[in-house]
């Protein structure tokens, strides 16, 4: 019987380091970002589904910001 070689099966240290890193940044940046300019809907979205949320709010924050900006002068 041939017993299969572990290493194969095991991923680099240095890859889940890598990984454990990209996540949090994509969790915990966009987070702090969304309830700093008081979206919380947003970071309830990004705390439920992380990578995406992340992503997502990386990616369309400035409409958001900017859609809120030009909300705010038409109120004045």
């Amino acid at each position: 019987m041939h017993v299969a070689e572990t290493s194969q099966l095991e991923p680099e240290p240095v890859f889940l380091l890598g990984a454990a890193v990209a996540f949090v940044l994509l969790l915990l940046v966009p987070l702090a970002d969304a309830v700093r300019t008081r979206h919380y809907w947003w970071a309830l979205f990004i705390f439920l589904v992380p990578p995406v949320g992340g992503i997502a709010w990386l990616f369309l924050r400035r409409r958001l910001i900017a859609g809120d900006r030009r909300v705010e002068r038409a109120l004045r």
